[in-house]
């Protein structure tokens, strides 16, 4: 079979190593099959839209230019053969709480044959229209890998690890609401908790960007610690147009200091909790094979993880904190929470990368054949995929060349902005 997968990850020096696994799914679990992966933040050459895919495969970060209204237009003009091609098409969306309108729309015009969602419950919600023509079905954020396996059948001992806890995650915007709004402050608020009992930790907790940890080497900064925070994925706000978004924005931008519960009050009151969506995410499937002890927020997990059996659960206000301590400094008692963690998702096929490539490989194999679409002999395909890379050789060179210096550039500039800023108080304040 041919098949073109289509992604928007950015730079590769930025790609995360659990984002890159799922856009790759395919080709990484069956590197046998005639599979053209395009970066769709780059160019793309004309010839490769004339080709009769038998799949296309619509990625995660792809999809997810429907965030901006500008952008999404742009890339709808520019993949337009994808909606016209007769080939079987797979969506891949995450977030679909997050302009679920504009992706039920996007999914519709663009006929695609069968879309995946990771928030079981919320389908009639989140696609009414598409879901008359599109087949939807429950997927994941994260599959695991039958390497990931290999790699974990012996991760290193508890009582070796020289951290205690972890964590890594961005701050989200309030338009995601109070869930989201947690997931900024969970390292801050553990943290407290610590300082307030005068216990001393050996701690690594940021949500700085600086500080974000890219590619394999975060799976190996989650197997250096005992333990592991973990946020809720999803959102407690359901923003259907996009709407709630441009409001906290332009709110934001005029008053950039403004606390969560002020943005709120003010964008979208009364709002926060009547839409809540979320998933399992791909960091609660790395700890569980790294063997970490998981302390997380409460939550359904999609049925896989249980409060106080496969994690240690710690809330908002701190609840939780002295007994993932005591269980943290008692390696048995910690032992056991992980390996229940670690055989419960090792006990949903479901979550298996390769199983869910054959789901999609069997799903691309019979939309191909009931539409009478024959592959191209391997020699072809072969010059194609010759072709391609040659063009894009100079051209991604030159694009990610030059995008790094523009992010240097107006990374200096608003530095430099800033610092003009505080000169400037601080020179007021003098005279004052």
């Amino acid at each position: 079979m041919n098949i073109l997968i289509l992604h928007c990850m950015g730079d590769p020096l930025n790609w995360r190593a659990a984002v890159r696994d799922l856009e790759y799914l395919l080709p990484k679990c069956r590197p046998e099959l005639d599979c053209l992966v395009h970066n769709a933040a780059l160019p793309l050459p004309d010839f490769i839209k004339d080709i009769e895919f038998q799949g296309i495969v619509l990625g995660p970060t792809f999809l997810g230019a429907r965030r901006n209204l500008k952008l999404l237009e742009a890339v709808k003009r520019k993949y337009d053969f994808v909606k016209l091609a007769p080939a079987f098409k797979i969506a891949l969306p995450q977030d679909d709480y997050d302009c679920s309108a504009r992706l039920d729309r996007w999914l519709m015009d663009g006929r695609v044959d069968v879309a995946y969602t990771v928030c079981p419950g919320h389908e009639a919600r989140f696609y009414p229209d598409s879901s008359r023509f599109c087949r939807l079905k429950s997927g994941f954020t994260g599959y695991i890998f039958n390497e990931w396996i290999d790699r974990w059948q012996a991760p290193r001992p508890y009582e070796n690890r020289p951290l205690d806890v972890v964590y890594r995650a961005s701050k989200l915007p309030p338009f995601f609401g109070r869930l989201g709004h947690f997931k900024g402050l969970m390292g801050e608020v553990f943290q407290a908790e610590a300082d307030r009992r005068g216990l001393t930790l050996r701690m690594d907790l940021s949500t700085a960007r600086q500080d974000i940890i890219p590619g394999r080497k975060w799976q190996e900064f989650m197997e250096s610690s005992k333990a592991a925070l973990s946020a809720l994925s999803g959102s407690s706000v359901w923003d259907p147009e996009g709407e709630l978004r441009r409001r906290v924005m332009a709110f934001q931008g005029r008053r950039p200091r403004a606390s969560f519960e002020e943005v709120e009050a003010a964008c979208f009151p009364s709002l926060d909790g009547q839409v809540v969506a979320t998933a399992i995410s791909p960091r609660n499937l790395e700890a569980a094979l790294t063997e970490t002890l998981q302390i997380a927020v409460p939550g359904p997990y999609n049925g896989l993880l249980l409060a106080g059996e496969h994690y240690l659960p710690f809330g908002e206000d701190g609840s939780g904190f002295d007994e993932a301590i005591d269980i943290l400094r008692r390696p048995p008692a910690a032992r056991r929470v992980i390996k229940a963690a670690k055989e419960a998702v090792l006990s949903e096929d479901a979550l298996r990368a390769e199983r869910f490539a054959e789901e999609l490989l069997g799903l691309i194999r019979e939309g191909a054949s009931a539409r009478r679409l024959e592959g191209m002999d391997h020699a072809r395909w072969g010059a194609i995929v010759k072709r391609y890379n040659s063009e894009m050789e100079t051209v991604e060179k030159a694009f990610w060349r030059r995008s790094r210096m523009e992010r240097r550039l107006k990374d200096f500039g608003l530095w430099l902005g800033l610092g003009r800023l505080r000169d400037i108080l601080q020179g007021r304040q003098r005279r004052t």
